[in-house]
């Protein structure tokens, strides 16, 4: 049976900090049980430079890793990847950017460090603050008008963003700048039997989108917010840029563990007594049972939750 497993580091962690030597060792055994059948292939990516992965799990063989949503891969991956090149229409928007801030007389940077991201920066002081907001709008509107009336740069889109000292004017490919990006290659490089995404950002919400879309499974690692967080939060005044208040959050996972502890026990329900077929019959149970919740009003997919019991599976 052929089996994709898709991870990102922050679900085989604690979201903060890092864990203790005994869950260390478990990760490390589980992942290396898991790559070595090559009926499988395991992918564990990041946001962070794919460096930070090979410190930690670069020694485990046949593990696929990769950083920076996706754009940076490792050299020693079994499986080798070719990535889109869109240099040249990096270097038209590039001019095109270089154009707009120039008729603006804005004395802003661009940030070319990455493949498939071009970040328009402007630092900003508090008493220039509400000029260079007003200026860095105007360029916004700009660029999505450029791109909006270009077939070639149709593929990108623009996010504002206020980092607190400087605006940022990101243009980013609309699928190869994010999560995506790996799971849809991987899908068109042929059939697999059995697909899951594990993660526990909304960033990562994309990768849930590619495979819930494809008919595959997806697994959120997040804590049931209390009754008086949800309290809370509806008279909270949204902050300027709060990664979980996006739209994409809370859409596409089918199922949920609470914590990155029974993420790592669920990885070790794979490869313990149970079956590929066991374990796909088990999730398969659950998808029915989330769909039987969602028609009975349950709003968000993810409130499904995973039991992990004992050694021989599920509950």
């Amino acid at each position: 049976m052929k089996a994709r497993i898709s991870l990102t580091q922050g679900t085989i962690k604690p979201h903060y900090g890092d864990n203790s030597v005994k869950h260390k060792q478990r990760v490390m055994k589980v992942l290396k049980d898991l790559a070595a059948n090559l009926n499988n292939q395991v992918w564990l990516v990041t946001s962070k430079e794919v460096s930070e992965l090979e410190t930690t799990y670069g020694k485990i063989p046949v593990l696929n890793l990769a950083g920076k949503k996706g754009a940076e891969l490792s050299t020693s991956n079994n499986l080798k990847l070719e990535l889109p090149d869109i240099s040249n229409t990096k270097q038209l928007l590039k001019a095109k950017e270089v154009e707009i801030s120039s008729n603006l007389n804005l004395a802003g940077r661009i940030n070319d460090e990455e493949p498939y991201r071009l970040p328009y920066i402007h630092d900003y002081e508090d008493d220039n603050k509400y000029q260079i907001n007003m200026e860095m709008n105007k360029m916004r509107e700009s660029v999505q008008e450029a791109i909006k009336n270009n077939q070639i740069l149709e593929d990108f889109e623009v996010e504002f963003r206020d980092h607190g000292d400087k605006f940022e004017l990101d243009l980013q490919h609309k699928v190869y700048s994010n999560m995506r990006l790996i799971p849809a290659m991987v899908l068109q490089k042929g059939a697999h039997d059995f697909v899951l995404s594990v993660g526990n950002m909304d960033i990562e919400e994309k990768i849930h989108k590619v495979l819930r879309t494809a008919g595959h499974h997806a697994i959120i690692v997040k804590e049931e917010e209390s009754i008086f967080g949800k309290f809370a939060k509806y008279f909270q005044y949204p902050e300027e840029f709060d990664f979980k208040s996006g739209s994409m959050w809370r859409l596409y996972a089918s199922y949920r563990l609470d914590n990155h502890e029974k993420a790592i026990r669920f990885l070790e329900s794979m490869i313990e007594s149970s079956s590929w077929e066991i374990l796909k019959e088990s999730l398969d149970f659950w998808f029915e049972k989330l769909m039987a919740e969602q028609q009975g009003g349950n709003k968000h997919g993810y409130d499904t939750l995973i039991q992990i019991g004992n050694k021989t599976g599920f509950n």
